[in-house]
């Protein structure tokens, strides 16, 4: 029988983060390494016309990925310090690609922070929404996700498409009427359909009575300022100035807790786990009521027990952060700070600048460049040479040269002449016969 090791979670947590950082650094010294072979078209002397042919072809990478990893790569030359939160696992491969879109070297800082302390879907859409607006950081004040548009692709076989079509064209031509003939578009039609299944009251209320879910859509508004959001299914989103929306407030009742359903979708709210929990979720009081915590849904979070449990074994913590809204933080951040500490010496990993500039002529054997050498005798290889042969023939041709040997010099005279070492090599078995 085989032996069966067990394996703590702290143990497996360290794993995944040293994997993930060693993966980071991986990547990025295959970028730069891609990108120094396309600046000096070294892809020509491996027999390929292209850079997008020498990657497809050796790497399996789609056009759209090579020019990524060439651009990213370029950009961390200028944007360090999301280069080295990259390398540190602290931003993951897509993250910073994102960042690197929209960061400069002056506000790549902020970027970063932004990205540790929100989900990564609020930082794509923080990073869409500041491309569109043409800013270099994130937005100020912030009270949610920014007001994005959202696409809505649907596929239909023939038989459901007909009747999609056939409503479509009953309710433009009710909306049609109201606008004087004129014709709404499929996603003004679609809004029209769902405000008037929303608004059919007698269905809703008897939900409510029931003590059922109900779908009223769930609007925020400041108090102070007016600000006004609504709740979505990827979270808050802001709403422009003037947009109607009501503020829910009320004690720990039944209504409060469907208000609690109705704003979490029916799944736990901590982002790390958003389990479907339906309506036997907890209403946990993020300032603790012993501690003067108050009965209010801007301090109530649906969760599901393990969550809950988890908050109160003190596992799992909720602050509130600078935008007003809540963070929640598992222990495992402070074992993957301690992690990224004991990973420093992971990015003593030579960095790749110019694979034909480094030179040692200490010794005999490596007079030329040990890249340009590999690529000499993977030429020769190709060119019908044994590995063996081709290597006596480089070594040969390295040494008869020089330092300054050229990589077309170093392939021309390794092909032409036949080296010292393997005329010697030849005598000396001679000798031994």
């Amino acid at each position: 029988m085989g032996t069966t090791l067990s394996i703590s979670a702290g143990d497996l947590h360290k794993t995944l983060l040293q994997t993930h950082a060693i993966g980071n650094v991986a990547r990025r010294r295959f970028a730069d390494a891609l990108r120094a072979l396309s600046e000096q078209q070294l892809y020509r002397k491996l027999g390929f016309s292209t850079i997008v042919s020498y990657a497809e072809t050796c790497f399996g990478y789609g056009k759209s990925a090579i020019y990524e990893l060439l651009r990213v790569s370029e950009k961390f030359t200028k944007l360090e310090k999301i280069a080295g939160a990259f390398e540190e696992g602290k931003l993951s491969w897509n993250l910073a690609s994102k960042l690197t879109r929209v960061a400069t070297p002056s506000t790549e800082e902020t970027w970063i922070e932004f990205a540790e302390t929100h989900k990564p879907a609020e930082v794509v859409a923080e990073v869409k929404e500041a491309i569109a607006k043409g800013r270099t950081e994130p937005r100020k004040n912030r009270r949610g996700l920014p007001g994005l548009t959202v696409r809505v692709m649907l596929e239909f076989s023939a038989e459901e498409h007909a009747v999609v079509e056939r409503g479509f064209e009953k309710i433009v031509d009710e909306m049609s009427e109201s606008l004087d003939g004129e014709r709404p578009s499929p996603a003004q039609a679609i809004l029209y359909l769902m405000d008037r299944v929303l608004k059919s009251g007698s269905v809703d209320a008897d939900r409510k009575a029931s003590g059922k879910k109900s779908y009223e859509v769930v609007f925020h508004k400041c108090t102070e300022c007016d600000h006004e959001s609504v709740e979505t299914s990827t979270g808050r989103v802001e709403l422009p100035e003037g947009s109607a929306g009501r503020f829910i407030d009320g004690p720990n009742t039944p209504a409060i807790r469907r208000s609690l359903f109705q704003r979490s979708g029916g799944r736990c709210e901590n982002p790390m786990c958003g389990r479907r929990i339906a309506e036997s979720g907890h209403g946990h009081h993020i300032e603790f009521r012993s501690q003067g915590g108050r009965t209010r849904l801007d301090n109530l979070a649906y969760v599901c027990v393990c969550c809950h449990s988890n908050v109160h074994a003190g596992t799992l913590a909720i602050e509130r952060d600078a935008d007003g809204g809540w963070r929640w933080i598992p222990k495992a951040e402070d074992l993957a700070r301690k992690v990224r500490e004991e990973l420093a010496e992971i990015r003593g990993i030579p960095q790749i600048v110019n694979v034909e500039s480094s030179r040692d002529s200490g010794d005999p054997e490596k007079l030329v460049d040990e890249q340009t050498v590999t690529d000499t005798v993977s030429a020769l290889h190709h060119l019908g040479f044994t590995v063996r042969e081709a290597r006596l023939r480089t070594r040969g041709a390295a040494q008869r040269l020089g330092s300054d040997a050229k990589s077309a010099d170093l392939l021309r005279e390794a092909f032409r002449t036949r080296n010292q070492a393997e005329r010697e090599h030849s005598d000396h078995r001679r000798g031994e016969k």
